[in-house]
Formats: structure tokens, C-alpha cells, sequence
């Protein structure tokens, strides 16, 4: 059992080569730029849909006014049998 121990401890660690440490590097830095990258539009299609968000908003808010503005009251119009 103690052999087992010991031979497990000498275990050697796979070290990349050169062309390796530099793919990984590239990856690494690819990933991170992709990652700010959606972050930062992230961020602006919130702003974009609170924008619009707004603007609707008051579109409603006109149409409403509009159309309460030009309601015509049927009892005091008068028919075209008069």
C-alpha cells in the first residue's frame, strides 16, 4: 500500500510546448475580447430598449390625447333627419 502512495506522489505534470502555450494564449485572449465584446453591446440594447420603451410610451400617451381631443358626442351632433 505504501508503494501505491509513493508512486502516485512522482506523477509528472504534462508541460505544452511552445506552439501550444501560444494557442492557448490566443484563445484565452479571443475569449476575453468576445466576452467584453457582449458585455458592452449588452449594455447598449438595454439602453436601446428603454429608449424605445419611452417613445412608445408617449406615442400612447398622444394617441389618447388625440383621440379623447376629437371624440364627438352623438346626443348633441345632429342627425341627418333634422
Amino acid at each position: 500500500m505504501e508503494q501505491i502512495i509513493k508512486h502516485e506522489s512522482k506523477m509528472k505534470l504534462i508541460k505544452p510546448t511552445r506552439d501550444e502555450r501560444t494557442v492557448i494564449q490566443i484563445l484565452v485572449a479571443t475569449s476575453f475580447g468576445l466576452i467584453i465584446g457582449v458585455w458592452a453591446m449588452l449594455e447598449r440594447v438595454n439602453e436601446v430598449e428603454a429608449e424605445n420603451d419611452y417613445l412608445l410610451y408617449h406615442t400612447e400617451q398622444l394617441l389618447n390625447t388625440h383621440s379623447n381631443v376629437n371624440k364627438v358626442d352623438t346626443v348633441t351632433q345632429p342627425n341627418d333627419e333634422d
